[in-house]
């Protein structure tokens, strides 16, 4: 039986998302490479019939934002995240906002990250990434529908 193409839509820090294609080496096994990495490829245990969307992205996952049935299969920490000067560090504008997930050293506060490789359900899931200035959380909508992913994010 032929396989449909299959693909990684990715949305990197700081970087234009787009797709790359997965190459199948057995069952449950493939590989793909990622733009503007030193190691660009990547090999993830993934049964090649899912019919789930592979999706890439750099940041955090908020409450609720995965659709039913969707996982995550690899989260992996950034050794070095956005930081910024204290100074302009972005501030709550109401208390019903969430709490900021930064960390304040002496004059730097610092955003950790994670690069996660997430299998979608047809829907849309929700995911928080950082603006590098201000570490102001911008929000990332993936709508998955017929084997395709579609990024669109929140206005600042």
């Amino acid at each position: 039986m032929e396989m449909k193409e299959a693909f990684c839509y990715h949305s990197l820090h700081n970087q234009v998302h787009g797709k790359s294609k997965i190459v199948r080496l057995d069952d449950k096994r493939v590989v793909f490479n990622l733009p503007y990495l030193l190691m660009p490829e990547i090999g993830l245990h993934i049964d090649i019939r899912d019919p789930r969307v592979l999706v890439c992205f750099d940041g955090d996952i908020p409450s609720g934002g995965l659709p039913k049935g969707s996982t995550v299969i690899n989260s992996t920490p950034f050794l070095h995240g956005p930081s910024c000067h204290v100074a302009k560090v972005y501030k709550q504008r109401s208390e019903y906002e969430d709490k900021p997930l930064y960390e304040i050293g002496r004059d730097t506060a610092y955003q950790n990250l994670h690069r996660r490789f997430v299998l979608l359900k047809t829907g849309r899931a929700i995911f928080r990434k950082y603006k590098d200035d201000t570490l102001q959380p911008k929000y990332l909508i993936v709508d998955v529908h017929d084997g395709y992913a579609e990024f669109s994010t929140s206005s600042y």
